[in-house]
């Protein structure tokens, strides 16, 4: 290196010699000279890293650690305390014996539930395009073209009689469809309307809250553990189990009242 370094400063020196005879051959190897310097430098400088890593003894680890071994990924999953764990609101396994699915009833019973008839401008919630996959327009012709919707002498959107008898039977899927439980929790129209009791349905899922959060006491317990007593971190925690335990007496009371009712 020393040898290199010694060649790149006499051609320095030839090209300021030369800077008074031809100034501009002169300034030209001036500027490869400069050049060269710094390529020799930037590639000592990789090979003095290089070495001083080498000399190194290095282990390095990607383990995320927390108390008791416990990692995030180990909160509690809330899709194992559902009663419909996959949040689908139909499957079309249920037979209506009517020619059409509970969640194409379930259009029928929207357009029919309200005491003043709906325009035929009337547009149905979003909720029928992403949650239940419908094409509410096409529906809703098949119902007018089958005798089950009609125009009144107001232009509005009613039952025919035909339509209200099967309103009746199957007006039960607005509750269904309208039950918002624990944490999201959404009945499949399918798989519950056949023995769908709303009281029996909320009892059950408040257990299975009450299973989760037991769960997250637990978790949390866990977690207060790796910090100091009257610390920030582990009052934060106590506050969350304290609240979870006090939910937790009030879904048992409601459970009581919802099997004895």
């Amino acid at each position: 290196m020393k040898d290199k370094n010694t060649a790149i400063g006499c051609f320095f020196v030839i090209g300021v010699i030369l800077l008074f005879v031809n100034p501009l051959i002169g300034g030209v190897i001036i500027a490869i000279s400069f050049i060269i310097a710094m390529l020799s430098n930037k590639d000592q400088n990789i090979s003095s890293t290089g070495d001083s890593l080498d000399q190194l003894d290095v282990e390095v680890s990607t383990e995320i650690k927390s108390s008791g071994g416990l990692v995030w990924d180990d909160y509690p999953d809330v899709s194992k305390y559902r009663v419909n764990p996959s949040g689908l609101r139909y499957d079309d396994t249920y037979f209506t014996g009517t020619g059409y699915k509970l969640r194409e009833l379930l259009l029928l019973i929207w357009w029919g539930r309200t005491k003043k008839p709906r325009q035929p401008s009337s547009q149905p919630p979003r909720y029928f395009y992403y949650d239940y996959h419908l094409n509410t327009e096409e529906t809703t012709g098949r119902f007018i073209r089958e005798g089950y919707l009609t125009r009144d002498d107001k232009n509005r959107v009613v039952l025919t009689e035909q339509g209200k008898e099967l309103y009746s039977e199957f007006e039960i899927l607005w509750e269904l469809h309208s039950y918002k439980g624990f944490l999201g929790e959404l009945p499949n129209l399918d798989q519950s309307f056949e023995d769908w009791d709303y009281k029996t349905y909320k009892a059950n899922n408040n257990l299975l809250e009450i299973r989760h959060l037991q769960e997250i006491i637990k978790f949390n317990t866990n977690m207060q553990k790796q910090y100091p007593r009257g610390s920030n971190e582990y009052n934060a925690f106590q506050q969350d189990i304290e609240r979870d335990k006090r939910q937790i007496e009030f879904l048992l009371s409601e459970h009581e009242q919802l099997i004895d009712n």
